[in-house]
């Protein structure tokens, strides 16, 4: 049965975002479990690379989570020499997790505390696991982070649907990632940065 739950409005995201005075310098990224292991498996983390120019242009930052228990000298998890196709930027955080929460097993609330950070966009792996528990630790009146997830960012299949509905009465958002920096160019304080045409990639 399909998710009653529509992909949030323009409209109503600008409504959003005014109503609790979220703008862009407000916001943060995260991308959910980015290790080259799951780079096979999800399809979702891949369109991280694409929007995550568009976040920088914003000055939103990008945190690419990952699951490990054991690092090597890098600080990258042991037998993955790279991330999946979720690359860093310059200026990207790199944040290590040991649960399924990104939030219980990492620094990321500090991170986010420093960076002012009221609302959060989540894209990445697995939808049924890891984002499901963050999005959900995450909006609690604990950490109380506006949050929202990209439909066009994480794995759904028509098994989720029903988790997507319990999420969203829990005050989770669901949109599109066009939605979401339509939203922002409209909001006031965005109309002076203008969403520019993806710049040459810096880590090439």
């Amino acid at each position: 049965m399909p998710s009653q739950i529509k992909d949030m409005s323009v409209t109503d995201l600008v409504r959003l975002f005014k109503e609790n005075a979220v703008t862009a310098s407000d916001c943060a990224h995260l991308c959910i479990d980015v290790q080259k292991i799951y780079d096979n498996l999800s399809t979702a983390t891949h369109i991280a690379d694409k929007i995550n120019p568009v976040f920088n242009q914003l000055g939103i930052c990008n945190y690419l989570i990952f699951q490990a228990y054991e690092v090597n000298e890098n600080g990258l998890p042991f037998g993955s020499s790279a991330f999946n196709q979720v690359r860093p930027f310059p200026g990207d955080k790199i944040v290590r997790k040991t649960r399924s929460s990104a939030v219980g097993g990492s620094n990321i609330d500090t991170l986010l505390k420093e960076n002012n950070s009221r609302l959060v966009a989540i894209t990445g792996f697995a939808f049924g696991q890891c984002v499901k528990q963050t999005a959900e630790d995450i909006q609690k009146g604990q950490y109380g982070y506006h949050t929202v997830i990209f439909t066009d960012g994480v794995n759904r299949d028509p098994s989720h649907y029903s988790l997507q509905d319990e999420m969203a009465k829990k005050g989770i958002v669901f949109t599109s990632s066009q939605n979401f920096f339509e939203a922002l160019q409209k909001i006031e304080t965005c109309r002076s940065k203008p969403l520019l045409p993806v710049q040459p990639d810096p880590r090439i």
